[in-house]
């Protein structure tokens, strides 16, 4: 039995490579989206230790104070900045979840119909091998029956 050849074999593997490289691109982006919120829950944490930080003592004195204001406003700016950064790559996010759907639908689309036609290619090839088996076997009937007649 020959085997199956199916004639869009190149494109199904250009979809195949384009879905591979969508993939890619929203493993990255949402390498960065993880990474931004990691970072967000950091400085939510210094932030909070920042106000719990230090002993009775240095609390009254001036300096520090000034100094734990001046370190908690960084922080909540860096948040912000954090902030923002993760909702760009939130929609970035977006888009690359959409773009590998996509691809990958499309590749689905040309498996199945590649995955139909060899079901059709083989089942006819099936049908050939037992319709020449069904053949043969007439002519060995029709030739056993003629020699058996002939004998007689």
């Amino acid at each position: 039995m020959r085997r199956f050849d199916f004639r869009l074999e190149r494109i199904l593997s250009l979809r195949r490579h384009t879905e591979d490289q969508a993939e890619q691109k929203l493993a990255r982006v949402s390498g960065e989206y993880a990474q931004l919120q990691g970072e967000l829950g950091r400085l939510t944490q210094e932030r909070e230790a920042t106000f719990r930080l230090g002993d009775p003592a240095s609390r009254a004195d001036i300096n520090y104070r000034i100094a734990q204001s001046a370190y908690i406003n960084y922080l909540e700016t860096r948040s912000r900045d954090v902030e923002s950064q993760r909702a760009e790559k939130a929609g970035e996010l977006d888009a690359a979840q959409s773009e590998y759907r996509e691809a990958m639908k499309q590749r689905k689309v040309l498996d199945n119909l590649k995955s139909r036609r060899s079901d059709e290619y083989y089942r006819e090839q099936r049908r050939a091998e037992g319709r020449e088996l069904d053949d043969i076997g007439g002519q060995m009937s029709i030739r056993r029956h003629e020699q058996e007649g002939g004998d007689a």
